[in-house]
């Protein structure tokens, strides 16, 4: 059974790799995916350790995450539709959203900055901006992944959506515990962050979602057009085999025992050397 779920797994992502655009997607989402939910945590460590904020004070913070998420979602419609903007443009937007968040977190690096996450206030514009964010990129990620799959194979390649999310998980933690070990600042893992939602964003603008989307619909329109013409080619066939055998009957080419038995007797027709069996009412 194992087995069977890393061959599916496999065998999706070969088919994900013959879409040049699925792919670039993919490889984007799995950095940049990484990098917002890595910008949450490192920002509540911050509020632990350095700015000392007590636990209901951080508990409130994740609260308005919340609220702002959903606040973001409905109003990034909004904006889409106002701008008329493209999924790719909407989570590139949020992108540069979670840069400012980066820049924000680096600048408690400069000795005497007065900001940088060394405030109440910004803690609190942190979560709201994080939350703002944070619904947006999530639903048009997958807005615009699945554009880009096999029409009929979405519960596969969304399989394959959420192991390239989960497959990241490890990635921005353990990079910035190395950071904060090497400098003894949290504030340095932002300087990777930076790096890795910049550069998956920089990737994300070469998707071409109208050329994905026509690959995908291409590869799913052949595949409907075989499996039609070979429907037909079977119906044509049988057609033409009782054509044939009707064309037996009428001819009675062949030879015929009549038996009788009792009550009921049997009727029995060679016709191309094979015999067929009729029972008669006698």
């Amino acid at each position: 059974m194992i087995t069977k779920g890393w061959e599916s797994t496999v065998l999706t992502l070969r088919k994900a790799a013959s879409f040049p655009e699925t792919t670039k997607f993919l490889i984007s989402y799995f950095f940049y995916s990484d990098s917002y939910s890595t910008i949450g945590s490192i920002g509540v460590l911050v509020m632990q350790q350095h700015m000392c904020m007590p636990s209901f004070m951080i508990a409130v913070v994740l609260l308005e995450v919340l609220v702002f998420a959903a606040a973001g979602s409905m109003l990034a419609i909004r904006v889409q539709h106002t701008w008329r903007l493209e999924p790719k443009q909407m989570i590139f937007a949020c992108l540069c959203g979670y840069v400012v968040l980066c820049l924000l977190g680096i600048l408690g690096l400069v000795p005497g900055s007065p900001v940088g996450l060394k405030s109440v206030p910004e803690a609190f514009f942190f979560g709201a901006l994080h939350g703002l964010l944070m619904g947006p990129v999530q639903s048009y990620s997958r807005t615009l992944f699945s554009d880009l799959i096999i029409p009929g194979q979405e519960s596969e390649f969304f399989a394959l959506y959420e192991i390239t999310d989960k497959g990241s998980s490890w990635l921005g933690p353990l990079v910035a515990g190395e950071l904060y070990r090497a400098t003894g600042s949290i504030h340095a893992g932002f300087i990777y962050l930076l790096f890795m939602t910049i550069l998956p964003a920089m990737l994300l603008l070469t998707v071409d979602h109208r050329k994905g989307v026509q690959e995908v619909q291409g590869l799913a329109s052949s595949g409907t057009s075989l499996r039609s013409s070979k429907l037909q080619l079977s119906e044509q066939r049988l057609l033409e085999d009782e054509e044939g055998e009707e064309g037996h009957g009428v001819g009675g080419a062949g030879e015929c025992e009549e038996g009788v038995g009792g009550v009921r007797g049997w009727l029995g027709c060679s016709v191309d050397g094979s015999t067929v069996a009729v029972s008669v009412a006698t």
